[in-house]
């Protein structure tokens, strides 16, 4: 099942700029979803509540 989820401005422009340095050196498209799905599932594995901890506090501002 596919699901939709917000991304802040900030991980959207390395997103894009991320994709950029790989079609050049990939000389080929390569999908943001792709990009996205590869993330996942080469951390999600090793991703800690710390993490999450510190991603809420350095970035979001909250706890």
């Amino acid at each position: 099942m596919a699901k939709t989820y917000r991304l802040r401005d900030e991980a959207v422009e390395a997103l894009n700029s991320k994709r950029i340095k790989m079609i050049v050196e990939r000389k080929e498209d390569v999908k943001e979803s792709d990009l996205l799905g590869a993330l996942i599932w080469k951390h999600l594995g090793t991703l800690k509540a710390e993490d999450v901890k510190a991603y809420r506090d350095a970035v979001l501002g909250k706890d």
